[in-house]
């Protein structure tokens, strides 16, 4: 018995002695700090994406305030443990709010018209990411109803202003547009590749999800001239491939003869 007790005081002041960071105290800047640090990630953002986050941190602040004043008297906790529950429904109301405020359609539409745009080693990559449009919810689906995706595809007209833009920019590289194009109806994406490639004076279009293969147009001179719906994969060559982005030897057939009868 004696043993007993003995190992339960040793195993009690071993327990006491080991530090625990959820019970450490924070001054409020240190609070309000951890919040914001905790709530503004993807997973808070629509779609998963921090550029489809609020950019103003007075947006996430009055999210931060109105939790507290509805759970907490309105002010915050002063321990990390009592700020997990408020981080987790600071979390909720943010990207929810993201969504019936507007604010996902306007990010989505500022990052289309300025994306990242990425140069290296000969080629420009374009990071578009969701076409503008209007967020809708259907129960717990939440998507982009985009006016400039047709079937599941961007719109030609669109993949040739986006092209023509880049490639007048950098006319010796092969520009990369890639583009998530939304599934109506499901809270999924589809992602796309649309490349011009100097080499061939041809867009392709790839699909990360089939890497071996690759469907590209005919050489054109004139970006502008491409008809409307000519980019559509139906009417493209198909290609098979040794793997992502390879063009092989006899891939993209002959440029058609557009002379007037």
């Amino acid at each position: 018995m004696w043993r007993l007790a003995a190992m339960a005081w040793m195993v009690g002041c071993t327990q006491e002695a080991v530090p625990r960071p959820d019970l450490d105290e924070l001054t409020e800047t240190e609070a309000w700090d951890y919040v914001r640090a905790a709530v503004q990630t993807p997973s808070a953002c629509f779609n998963g994406d921090l550029r489809y986050c609020a950019e103003d941190l007075a947006y996430l602040d009055a999210r931060i305030q109105a939790t507290l004043d509805a759970h907490n008297d309105g002010r915050m906790p002063s321990q990390r443990r009592q700020l997990y529950p408020v981080v987790n429904v600071v979390r909720h109301r943010y990207r929810a709010s993201l969504i019936t405020s507007g604010v996902a359609e306007a990010r989505i539409r500022a990052n289309w018209e300025d994306p990242e745009v990425t140069e290296e080693s000969g080629s420009v990559r374009v990071e578009l990411g969701l076409p503008p449009g209007e967020v809708l919810s259907r129960g717990p689906r939440t998507f982009v109803d985009s006016p400039i995706v047709v079937e599941g595809e961007l719109r030609t007209d669109e993949v040739v202003m986006k092209l023509s833009h880049f490639v007048e920019a950098h006319p010796a590289a092969t520009v990369r547009l890639l583009v998530e194009i939304p599934v109506l109806g499901e809270a999924s994406t589809r992602r796309l590749e649309y490349r011009w490639t100097p080499r061939f004076q041809a867009v392709q279009v790839l699909d990360p999800a089939t890497p071996k293969r690759l469907w590209t147009s005919a050489p054109v001179t004139d970006l502008e001239a491409i008809d409307a719906g000519e980019l559509r994969i139906a009417r493209l060559h198909e290609c098979k491939t040794e793997g992502y982005g390879q063009v092989p030897q006899g891939c993209v057939p002959a440029a058609p003869d557009r002379r007037e009868p």
